[in-house]
């Protein structure tokens, strides 16, 4: 075992190893006993023998676990001495260089300040114009540049709103021209199925006209039949004696009506010419 592979020097080893000699000392006595005794034949004196051996040799791995617990605990004050001179040594130093730092970054912690304001100033200007700025170096961003970006942003972003404005302008109008086609359509359904009705009662009444007119041929058949046979009962002997009987129904109580008297003359005027003509 080579003290440099824990990192000690040579005196350093040795000095750990001097607190461990008796002990190791003791231990190769003890040994030497050992091997006498397990070559040996197993008797009463043997096992007594065994015990004592064995009893000192417990006397020496307690004895070298002090040891190892001392030296430990040496090694362990020692560390923290050496850690406690090193804090000792190291705070003013460490303080001495956060000075000079702080004096060494002055002037860069005023810049980097200058340029955090400067960016969330921008962000202040621009975030209303853009979705996301991941990614975007506004501090480092010359002002010319950054201006010409802002503007070209507003403008985009007022072009967005006039497309939206735009598009749901025109979607209104769709709907209403879509709610006044829906609107005319309804209204002509409506007029379409008024004249429909119309159209099936006009029909309902020209069938029943049509059934009354029917009727109305059928009784004057039946009356010109009757007539006929009235008459073919009572037909004159002769021509002139049929027109001679040609007379007009007793006109009613309007004698002053100038059209009944235009009817009776022309009545009397046929009748005479008939008369003549036979």
């Amino acid at each position: 075992m080579e003290a440099i592979q824990f990192g000690l020097t040579e005196s350093e080893a040795l000095t750990i190893e001097q607190a461990f000699l008796p002990k190791v000392n003791e231990a190769g006595i003890l040994i030497n006993i050992y091997e006498g005794i397990i070559a040996k034949e197993l008797t009463p004196e043997l096992v007594v023998e065994a015990k004592e051996l064995r009893l000192k040799l417990v006397k020496v791995r307690t004895g070298l676990t002090e040891v190892h617990k001392s030296q430990k605990n040496y090694f362990l004050c020692a560390g923290r001495f050496v850690d406690a001179w090193k804090n000792k040594l190291t705070l003013p130093v460490e303080q001495m260089e956060e000075k000079l730092q702080a004096i060494e970054q002055h002037f860069f912690n005023i810049e980097k300040q200058r340029l955090a304001e400067l960016e969330q100033s921008r962000l202040a200007l621009i975030t209303p114009y853009m979705e996301s700025t991941f990614g975007m170096d506004f501090k480092t961003m010359p002002q010319d540049v950054f201006d010409a970006y802002l503007e070209s942003k507003k403008q985009a972003h007022q072009a967005a709103i006039l497309a939206a404005e735009e598009q749901r302008a025109q979607e209104l109008k769709i709907a209403q021209e879509k709610a006044n086609l829906q609107k005319i359509a309804a209204e002509k359904a409506a007029a379409l199925e008024k004249e429909n009705k119309k159209l099936a009662a006009a029909n309902l009444a020209a069938k029943k006209a049509a059934a009354k007119l029917e009727e109305e041929n059928q009784q004057l058949k039946a009356q010109s039949m009757a007539r006929m046979e009235m008459e073919a009962m009572s037909t004159p002997t002769s021509v002139k004696d049929w027109i001679d009987s040609f007379e007009l129904p007793t006109p009613p109580n309007i004698a002053k009506d100038e059209k009944i008297f235009l009817i009776i003359n022309k009545f009397e005027s046929f009748k005479l010419w008939a008369q003549k003509q036979i």
